[in-house]
């Protein structure tokens, strides 16, 4: 996702063209983006680059809900987002880590 931002901070500057306030990228924005000026090629560019965006965010939001299923089915997951700092990406990040608890002897071991 990033290289397709990338790709469009590359033409506004190479085009000199100072952005509007806020989320570049958010939907909002997209008639800005549809309303630059730009040669064929540069628009045809900027056109596939939004598509990638938003394939991207569609992705994301399929990982996300099945990584919602996942979570609410696996009961430590609200104990370790209690923990600050600690979101759902990462308290599934840390039960992956850790597999099955019953393969430490002891607490010590876990965290040792």
């Amino acid at each position: 996702m990033s290289f397709g931002k990338n790709r469009l901070h590359a033409i506004l500057h190479r085009g000199h063209i100072q952005p509007p306030e806020g989320n570049l990228f958010h939907e909002d924005q997209r008639d800005w983006w549809l309303g630059l000026e730009l040669s064929q090629a540069k628009q045809t560019s900027l056109l596939c680059d939004l598509d990638v965006l938003d394939f991207a965010q569609q992705q994301i939001k399929r990982i996300e809900t099945a990584l919602k299923t996942l979570a609410a089915e696996d009961q430590r997951v609200p104990l370790l987002v209690q923990l600050p700092g600690i979101g759902l990406i990462n308290a599934l990040t840390i039960l992956g880590a850790i597999g099955e608890i019953t393969r430490f002897p002891s607490p010590k071991k876990l965290v040792g």
